[in-house]
């Protein structure tokens, strides 16, 4: 699909009338508590799955082989989390009966792929790969790393229709047929190996994850419990634009998922010959703007991007004013936060601006960029998250999907460099979704800037028509 085929279907995507968007919210309610989810088509309907009990459904991508020393994003980060995982008894026979394991989720089709990205895009990246690898392809300056290509990076992707190897937790790795080696690591170029598109990889786990917790959802009468999903996969992706890569991202992996969701899922019937189309929020944490998802969705009033992150940081998008154009005015929320913001502004920025603005939206799916780079302990910025500030935010995030949307939440890892901060609060978000309190607790003596965090929510509050208070 070139540029011009995905704008129109992006037009055709977000082109429904101003009635239809009011009968819209007015049917709502009624759709979710009926389950009313159909397919767009029968040759498109994923497999059928077995009815889902569990609160939590993940997959687990850990790309061994992409890998670069020294590099801030190492394949490393994925065995810590499952060691973490392991650690803490998240993974343990206590937790059987709310925990599921993915073993073997597809990876993501081309189809799927250019529904955000253009084919000439990937064409390049395969070109690349083959006959000039290995390659640096983006980033020159960055100082934290640049990105480039091996030779085994597209054609192992696409060739092998490889499927996710049972992942090893008490080792603390997902093993994979080449290699188990983890690599040392620390920070510098960003890395693109043979993984990049390896099943589930980032994009094929975080679709199965939707596939997943839809079919629980319409299941939900007879197992009374829907699932939230969780991808523990690498690389990242929000920065991906639909024709460059950045940032260490190669696929943006949640605008894939939302189109997914959309044009797999979010076609619902109201009434004869009216067509509704499904409405995402995709909430962004981490400690960097989500440009590439910014831009993906930046005219579409179907989703609805909340970015929280640190004001004035590479790539130096997210301002307050970007809130959308066309169609998609207001349906961008930026939430810059000052430097030095912590725990409690997180909260604050949960309380004042998300919740509201996804209670005045009425998404029928929530997808989490669930960065964690914002933690005290990250190298790259200057916030000051906790481990336990991500267990309050997944915590409340959930609560939204049952009060907003049956229930359907899907979580996608982003950035996180510090092992230790990534890998405590990965855990944390895991038990919050399991319904298990945090086992860390913030420090209160943490002076934020307050009165600057104060200024910036009001400023959010106001331009986005959020003053009136949460409901």
């Amino acid at each position: 699909m070139n540029a011009a085929m995905r704008s129109a279907s992006r037009q055709y995507l977000t082109g429904l009338t101003k009635a239809a968007r009011q009968l819209e919210g007015r049917v709502h309610q009624a759709l979710d508590s009926s389950n009313c989810f159909t397919r767009c088509s029968a040759t498109n309907a994923a497999p059928q799955q077995e009815a889902v009990s569990s609160k939590l459904v993940y997959a687990v991508s850990g790309a061994p082989q992409h890998d670069r020393q020294p590099h801030p994003e190492t394949a490393r980060r994925v065995p810590a989390i499952l060691a973490a995982l392991e650690r803490t008894g998240v993974t343990s026979s206590a937790h059987a009966d709310k925990l599921r394991l993915l073993q073997q989720p597809r990876r993501a089709t081309m189809e799927e792929i250019t529904a955000v990205h253009d084919l000439e895009y990937i064409q390049q990246l395969k070109d690349t790969a083959e006959n000039h690898s290995p390659t640096v392809v983006a980033d020159f300056d960055d100082p934290d790393g640049f990105t480039y290509l091996t030779s085994t990076s597209f054609e192992d992707a696409l060739k092998v229709n490889r499927q996710l190897t049972p992942v090893k937790h008490a080792q603390g790795y997902c093993s994979h047929p080449q290699s188990t080696a983890m690599h040392e690591a620390a920070s510098g170029q960003t890395a693109l190996t043979s993984e990049w598109l390896l099943c589930p990889q980032a994009s094929g786990g975080a679709l199965a994850l939707v596939d997943a917790v839809v079919h629980a959802s319409k299941q939900r009468s007879t197992t009374g419990e829907v699932p939230a999903g969780y991808s523990i996969a690498r690389p990242p992706g929000h920065h991906a634009t639909a024709n460059q890569s950045m940032g260490f991202c190669l696929l943006n992996n949640v605008a894939i998922a939302a189109r997914y969701a959309q044009q797999h899922h979010g076609l619902k019937k109201a009434r004869p010959l009216l067509q509704l189309l499904l409405q995402v929020m995709i909430l962004d944490w981490d400690v960097h703007h989500g440009n590439g998802t910014n831009d993906l969705f930046y005219d579409d009033d179907s989703v609805l991007m909340v970015d929280m992150h640190e004001d004035g940081v590479w790539p130096g998008s997210g301002l307050l004013n970007e809130t959308g154009s066309g169609r998609g005015q207001g349906h961008t929320i930026n939430i810059p936060m000052p430097i030095g913001s912590g725990d409690t502004a997180a909260r604050l920025a949960f309380d004042k601006i998300i919740q509201p603005a996804a209670i005045r939206f009425q998404p029928n799916i929530i997808l989490i960029s669930a960065g964690y780079d914002a933690h005290w302990r990250d190298p790259l910025e200057k916030l000051n998250f906790y481990s336990s500030t991500y267990h309050f935010l997944t915590r409340r995030v959930k609560q939204l999907s049952n009060k907003l949307c049956g229930g359907r939440l899907v979580m996608l890892m982003e950035g996180g460099y510090s092992l230790q901060g990534l890998s405590e609060s990965v855990s944390e978000s895991f038990l919050a979704l399991l319904g298990e309190p945090s086992h860390h607790q913030p420090d209160t003596d943490v002076v934020e800037p307050m009165d600057a965090v104060w200024e910036r929510i009001a400023e959010v509050r106001k331009l986005h028509g959020l003053e009136q208070g949460t409901r």
